[in-house]
């Protein structure tokens, strides 16, 4: 901190004396009001209204009556004609929490105040109405090391469907981080009518509600630039194991900051456009925590690069997941195993390459020639030959088979160090071809 121990002895002793003449009168003179409180019904697995009276106290108190006191009158001039301080607590506000009304002509004493106001809220819900220096101290702390903070942050949240995680609360993987909605979260995404009618049809289960995290430093990036962060390690998920794992359309953005300072987050709750849809069987993704580590290397490995071929047949392969339509998701899986090999006859390539037992390569053999059928008869007459059930039998099975033959690539390049990628596939396939 640049302010010198003195500085900081006097700030502490203006915000205990200012603190502690709100909290009396707080805890005195408040209010019940009934307030709605929306309530985790876990059973039911869903958010219920609740209406509760709480202590209101509102901010005009302070405005009113309470600015005349000694306490607050002198805090308040710290704060308007004070230097260093001030302007980094006001620095801190703007950025954060956006709420400041400027079009009052005395916001930057409404501002003040509701700061004052927040910290004094957060003693009391953690130690009560009985003021103690100490405790107070540990609070002050907590905001003094987040007000001179080098690095400003924002959580990015989007929650995750059909997606179950085993054996652990929460997972990190570099800087991205898996866990459940927070009730919190949860409370906030019910005060918006839009999000809770969005989940509400598509049946999503709010409480088990998984989410994927990102923090970022960047506090003006843009929707457009965060979600392929977020996509793109989806991608490397639903390259890793079976299963439709798929971003909801609920984006929640808002300032990492400790939580004294929670009762001023106002978080901004996005209703994405092109949000990706449920496909096919709709195969849950469940991620146990025994595969977390062989998720992470596949992610560090992904992270080094791919050869051009490798990766627009993964982004094919990944497209499949956003087809709403089976014959769409057909040709993308085609194009994927072509893209990836070069050839079209992927059907006697890829069983040999990724197999040495003859009944499995028939089996592979089997799936592969069903898609490349498949493909033909829905690129020359414009519809399949097959019902539906079995056209998504047939993908969910070359999925599979792409994700080995995939991975066993990666292992080959790795194993090659050096050698250019399109030379390892021509040995790979006069392997195949001509060696056995």
């Amino acid at each position: 901190m640049s302010q010198s121990d003195q500085d900081i002895n006097e700030i502490f002793e203006l915000f205990t004396e200012a603190a502690r003449t709100v909290l009396d009168d707080m805890c005195e003179n408040s209010i019940p009001a009934v307030v709605l409180r929306p309530e985790i019904d876990k059973e039911l697995k869903t958010l219920i209204p609740r209406f509760k009276n709480e202590p209101d106290y509102p901010i005009i108190r302070l405005l009113q009556e309470l600015r005349g006191r000694d306490e607050i009158k002198k805090y308040l001039d710290f704060m308007l004609n004070g230097e260093e301080f001030p302007k980094r607590v006001e620095e801190v506000i703007i950025t954060y929490f956006g709420w400041i009304p400027k079009n009052e002509p005395d916001y930057r004493s409404l501002m003040f105040l509701r700061f004052l106001e927040a910290i004094v809220e957060a003693y009391e819900q953690r130690f009560g109405c009985n003021f103690a220096e100490q405790n107070f101290k540990d609070l002050f702390n907590e905001m003094m090391k987040h007000i001179y903070a080098k690095d400003r942050e924002i959580i990015i949240v989007v929650p995750l469907v059909n997606f179950e995680l085993r054996g652990a609360e929460e997972i990190t993987i570099d800087n991205y981080k898996i866990r459940k909605l927070t009730e919190w979260e949860i409370k906030k995404l019910a005060e918006n009518q839009l999000v809770m009618i969005n989940l509400y049809f598509n049946k999503i289960n709010i409480v088990d509600l998984y989410s994927l995290e990102i923090t970022v430093e960047d506090l003006k990036a843009d929707n457009d630039k965060l979600l392929p962060t977020i996509d793109e390690f989806i991608k490397v998920m639903r390259l890793f194991k079976k299963g439709h794992v798929i971003r909801s359309n609920i984006l929640i953005r808002y300032p990492k900051v400790p939580k004294i300072f929670s009762s001023m987050i106002i978080p901004s709750i996005n209703i994405l456009s092109g949000c990706i849809s449920s496909l096919g069987e709709n195969i849950e993704y469940s991620l146990d925590i025994n595969e977390v580590d062989g998720l992470r290397k596949l992610w560090n490995r992904m992270k080094s690069g791919l050869p051009e071929n490798l990766e627009i047949a993964l982004e094919r392969f990944n497209k499949s997941y956003e087809e709403n339509d089976i014959k769409n998701r057909i040709l993308d899986l085609a194009i994927a195993f072509e893209l990836k090999l070069g050839r079209r006859d992927y059907d006697i390539l890829v069983p040999r390459f990724i197999s040495d037992k003859h009944d499995e390569r028939k089996k592979i053999a089997e799936v592969l020639r069903n898609l490349r059928l498949e493909r033909n008869s829905i690129v020359h007459s414009g519809r399949s030959k097959c019902d539906l059930e079995k056209l998504n039998v047939t993908a969910v099975e070359a999925e599979e088979i792409f994700r080995k033959a995939y991975i066993k690539f990666l292992e080959l390049i790795d194993k090659n160090k050096g050698k250019k990628f399109e030379k390892i596939k021509k040995e790979i396939i006069d392997d195949i071809l001509y060696g056995h």
